[in-house]
């Protein structure tokens, strides 16, 4: 198991502050996607848990630290995050948005 983790890059510790957080933003963004039905809140998941992760690997991999390995992780994740929901809400069709 753990040579899944060596391959992609990822630290564990990273894919679960990124999974817990893509958990909780999927909810808030759901509430913008949901004339899609249950479906949003699947595609809403992976797309925020992508976008954590592929921010939190991408600032493990230039070395930027900070005096907190969980503070960087969860700043790293909510950017990454912040990025994908921006993206999402303004690529989405205006006439299914709950604006």
């Amino acid at each position: 198991m753990n040579d899944i983790f060596f391959i992609i890059g990822l630290q564990r510790e990273t894919l679960t502050v990124a999974f817990i957080c893509a958990m909780c933003c999927t909810l808030v963004l759901s509430v913008f996607t949901t004339p899609l039905g249950k479906v949003s809140y699947l595609f809403n998941f992976l797309a925020l848990f992508a976008g954590a992760a592929a921010a939190s690997g991408a600032l493990h991999k230039l070395g930027w630290t900070m005096e907190g390995e969980l503070e960087r992780q969860l700043l790293a994740s909510f950017g990454g995050m912040a990025l994908v929901a921006i993206v999402i809400i303004l690529k989405w069709p205006r006439s299914r948005i709950g604006l």
